[in-house]
């Protein structure tokens, strides 16, 4: 059984990575429209004071992230229930180009079908003008003027795409969402009470903060959560329950604790390294690297394997960023990974214990086979995916639980 191994211990952050923030706490900064802004307890709420047919709307100034990179909007939000049609949003808007999102709407629009109370839905944009929109809660799914929707709108540079989060209550951030959408700035947020809505609707939200990731991994298709899922929206895999990203509430205490996903299936160490910059662009305070799985089948010598991981271990902390590193998935036995001779489970087994040892730098290491593996040493059947080499989502389950219990 391969050895437990962790030197150092992931550091603590207090740092959301944010560059802008509002505890809804003040009217400081914010002009209305159409309507009055005040602090209603812990939230700051927009109460319309015209009828339908006009929005209202509160804005206020905003410092993006940088260009062409990845940003997390984090919400906590509420809105009047008074009738199908009685919209609000939350939107970042430059001319055209629109991220928001939705509560009152099944399609990301304030009149049509799509109106419907207790729905909410995202839009992000393409192109000149071009308005791609998905439903994240069907009507009556949601009472979000009693119980707050705490969300994250998650840009992702790497597959151009928007991405919506909901937090649930043990802190796990579930998948709703995404779509399509090309990185813009902007320099303002604010949020509408949509023409449909009657007078004296309100929204009103908890915080608002814009942040750079704090946290991401990169790796292979155990960093994606493959078979059944990948965060790459042109896969079409979308059951998230396969990923241990899901599963892991890392950092509770923060609420920009979101793992971005930058897992490529196939990739191999050399590969992962060639494009490191996917997660030290982000500019995150921890950065989880994948041992790659595929480095068997793609005949990398265990010295090149070694060489790989070191220099993007190297990258991680250059970029000022703290790597943990964890050790392949091994496969299960009688699996094609593992044929005609345990292979792959040799070769992993003999760098973990081995070559890992040599590498140098500060820096967690992470053994994600203890909680998976069977007393030969391959993943245990009983965590193991149909083709023997990926988890089921109880194995990747597994894996979160203990990355976050030795952390």
């Amino acid at each position: 059984m391969p050895a437990a191994a962790a030197r150092h211990i992931a550091p603590t952050l207090t740092d959301e990575n944010s560059t802008f923030n509002d505890e809804g706490v003040a009217t400081t900064g914010w002009t209305a429209t159409n309507g009055t802004v005040a602090v209603s307890g812990d939230y700051l709420r927009l109460t319309k004071t015209t009828g339908a047919g006009s929005n209202a709307n509160i804005s206020k100034s905003i410092t993006f992230t940088p260009s062409n990179r990845d940003y997390i909007l984090y919400g906590k939000l509420r809105s009047s229930m008074h009738h199908d049609g009685d919209t609000a949003v939350v939107w970042i808007l430059n001319g055209s180009k629109e991220m928001s999102f939705w509560l009152g709407t099944t399609d990301g629009g304030s009149s049509g079908p799509g109106l419907a109370t207790g729905a909410a839905s995202i839009t992000g944009t393409t192109g000149a003008a071009t308005y791609n929109r998905a439903q994240i809660a069907a009507a009556d799914a949601l009472d979000y003027e009693n119980t707050p929707v705490e969300f994250a709108l998650q840009f992702d540079s790497k597959f151009a795409q928007l991405n919506c989060w909901f937090r649930e209550g043990d802190g796990r951030w579930k998948l709703k969402g995404r779509v399509d959408c090309d990185w813009f700035d902007s320099p303002t947020i604010s949020i509408y009470k949509g023409s449909p809505s009657n007078a004296n609707t309100w929204v009103e939200f908890d915080y608002l903060t814009l942040c750079r990731p704090n946290l991401v991994a990169i790796g292979d298709s155990i960093c994606e959560g493959k078979a059944l899922f990948s965060p790459d929206l042109s896969l079409g895999l979308d059951d998230d329950e396969s990923s241990w990203q899901r599963h892991a509430v890392p950092y509770p205490a923060l609420r920009n604790n979101l793992i971005v996903n930058k897992g490529v299936g196939a990739q191999t160490s050399t590969q992962i390294l060639a494009r490191i910059a996917d997660a030290t662009g982000e500019a995150p305070k921890v950065v989880y690297i994948h041992a790659s799985t595929n480095d068997e089948a793609g005949a990398i010598s265990q010295a090149t394997r070694t060489s790989n991981i070191q220099s993007t271990i190297d990258a991680v902390i250059a970029a000022g960023a703290f790597p943990v590193l964890l050790n392949a998935v091994y496969g299960q036995q009688g699996g094609a990974d593992n044929l005609p001779t345990p292979d792959l489970r040799d070769y992993m087994t003999t760098w973990w214990e081995t070559y890992r040892p040599t590498l140098a730098g500060v820096f967690q290491q992470v053994d994600i086979m203890r909680p998976i593996i069977d007393a030969n040493g391959f993943t245990d059947a009983a965590y193991s995916a149909g083709d023997g080499t990926h988890l089921t989502a109880t194995g990747y389950a597994l894996v979160a639980d203990y990355l976050v219990d030795i952390s």
